[in-house]
């Protein structure tokens, strides 16, 4: 999320003029920086005209809320999907009441716009902005196929000559749907293809159990953490990013970056037709969305055929942050004269 607001607000300066408030300490220091917000954006409305602000997460609702009510500036929040419908019932009954009083609710995706809903939170005020893609964030013509083997090779001895590589990257947890993959897809995709997961977290013994009652571990490399150079040598040297999620109750993905990240690298996708995923690949063009249908994600793996100078350049036009930008400075634009 730090990054996601210093992208947004390095960004939006090219449209207006912009003082970013920072959370130097993370969730711990959340109420205290509430209130030490507070007295920043009060001092400096004595300052200076300050026309708009922007809420950078759902949890941040309250300041939200105290900036309209005390100082009558309009406020808009961004929600991005576990910030609305985190299951904890005071956090339920404090932000979403809140976060519905702001006078704009951008969301990074349809799925979030309908979280909202359910959970109190009017969508006659929301829109939908994804989030934006930097173009050589990841993407690098140093980087191929014997960059990401080599990468593979100081982690595990898997033998990847010769065969379609696919990739997952993110946290290892139930909804990102390794487990599924593994025992439902892989198995029936053949000897040809071998599976790279990079990433930590709570389901990797899941995942390990997985592979081994399916006896695939000549053809599932887990990488663990993999530092940002070696993520983007994954990215231009793989086949094809694979982000098979699994529907869990109570769990979302508001909109998966690692989607438009492949992307911007000519990297297409297959990625289950589910929550935000659905507005993080532009069908046909950046990848390919599949129901969470054993055969169907078979047949669009084996079928995937794309131009990566075509994803890449796709994936820009619609996702770049000058596009993301420019649309949040339109939404604060419209919300300002609309409070004259």
């Amino acid at each position: 999320m730090e990054k996601y607001n210093r992208d947004l607000v390095r960004h939006l300066r090219d449209h207006c003029d912009v003082t970013l408030i920072a959370n130097p300490a993370g969730n711990t220091y959340l109420p205290f920086f509430i209130v030490e917000a507070f007295l920043k954006t009060l001092v400096l409305s004595r300052k200076h005209d300050i026309e708009a602000v922007v809420i950078s997460d759902a949890s941040l609702s309250p300041l939200g809320y105290l900036i309209k009510r005390s100082l009558s500036i309009p406020t808009i929040v961004a929600v991005h999907g576990l910030d609305v419908t985190f299951d904890n019932w005071f956090y339920q009954r404090l932000i979403p009441p809140l976060a519905a009083k702001m006078d704009r609710i951008i969301c990074n995706s349809g799925a979030t716009v309908e979280a909202c809903e359910r959970h109190g939170v009017p969508t006659d005020r929301t829109v939908v902005i994804p989030p934006g893609i930097n173009p050589d964030e990841f993407y690098s013509e140093d980087f191929g196929r014997d960059e990401m083997e080599q990468v593979v090779a100081e982690q595990v001895d898997i033998d990847l000559e010769g065969k379609t590589a696919l990739l997952s990257v993110g946290r290892i947890i139930e909804r990102k749907g390794h487990h599924w993959f593994i025992s439902e897809v892989l198995p029936r995709l053949g000897d040809d293809y071998v599976y790279l997961v990079a990433g930590d977290g709570e389901f990797v013994d899941r995942i390990k159990t997985e592979i081994a009652v399916n006896e695939l571990e000549d053809r599932v490399a887990m990488l663990g953490y993999v530092s940002d150079k070696n993520l983007k040598k994954l990215y231009n040297g793989c086949d094809l990013l694979v982000m098979p999620n699994v529907p869990v109750e109570g769990d979302m993905e508001g909109f998966g970056m690692v989607n438009t990240e492949a992307a911007s690298c000519g990297l297409p996708v297959v990625a289950s037709d589910i929550g935000g995923i659905s507005d993080a690949v532009i069908p046909q063009q950046t990848g390919l969305l599949v129901q969470q249908d054993t055969a169907k994600f078979v047949d669009a793996i084996k079928d995937a055929d794309f131009d990566s100078d075509g994803v890449r350049r796709h994936v820009l036009e619609n996702y770049s942050w000058e596009v993301t930008a420019q649309q949040f400075a339109s939404e604060i634009q419209e919300v300002i004269e609309a409070k004259k």
